[in-house]
């Protein structure tokens, strides 16, 4: 039997087991390493491999990005962008979703963080609209959508990381999700309203 569809049967195995995903993949991933090359190949290719993964300056803004999440959370000012922005659009049919979605995207461009912020959003938007009758699909459906802005508006996590990984300039990346990420806000509001 080859190698790889020893590794790859192994994979399903551990998957079917219940194995997380990760050690699954490193588990079939490092017998696979060892029957292709043997032990030398397995731990030159662990040596190497682990530190240059890791040793990119660009993936030095990562933590600052979530440090500032924190500061964020912590410091309740997501409460307030919510707040301002419901002022803003209040008014208008679908107004607190709207508002969701600019708190959404305001977050997105303090925290670059999708899942801090669709935390943040889910425990100061979503009572909000379905205090204010709003359907929970339509609620959570908003939340859920607006938190993933995140990802599009810098300062991006994700837009870092697959700058690294594609060897992409990260600095032109996150120049070039600034109007994607208005795009998609606008996007949200305008479905929001019809």
């Amino acid at each position: 039997m080859s190698p790889v569809l020893i590794a790859c049967l192994l994979l399903g195995g551990l998957l079917l087991f219940g194995v997380p995903v990760a050690f699954s993949l490193a588990v079939a991933g490092a017998v696979g390493l060892f029957m292709i090359g043997g032990w030398d190949s397995l731990v030159g290719i662990l040596e190497t491999t682990t530190l240059s993964s890791v040793s990119a300056y660009e993936l030095v803004s990562i933590p600052m990005f979530i440090l500032m999440a924190e500061f964020v959370i912590l410091s309740g000012i997501a409460n307030g962008l919510f707040e301002a922005a419901s002022l803003w659009v209040g008014r208008v049919r679908g107004g607190l979703a709207m508002a969701t979605a600019l708190a959404g995207a305001g977050f997105g461009a303090i925290s670059g963080s999708s899942t801090a912020s669709a935390a943040t959003l889910a425990s100061t938007s979503l009572p909000a609209m379905l205090r204010q009758g709003y359907d929970p699909r339509l609620a959570s459906g908003v939340v859920a959508i607006s938190g993933t802005l995140a990802m599009l508006i810098p300062p991006s996590v994700a837009l870092v990381l697959y700058g690294v990984i594609a060897d992409i300039s990260v600095g032109k990346l996150l120049i070039a999700g600034v109007i994607p990420g208005l795009l998609v806000t606008l996007a949200i509001m305008l479905t929001v309203y019809v």
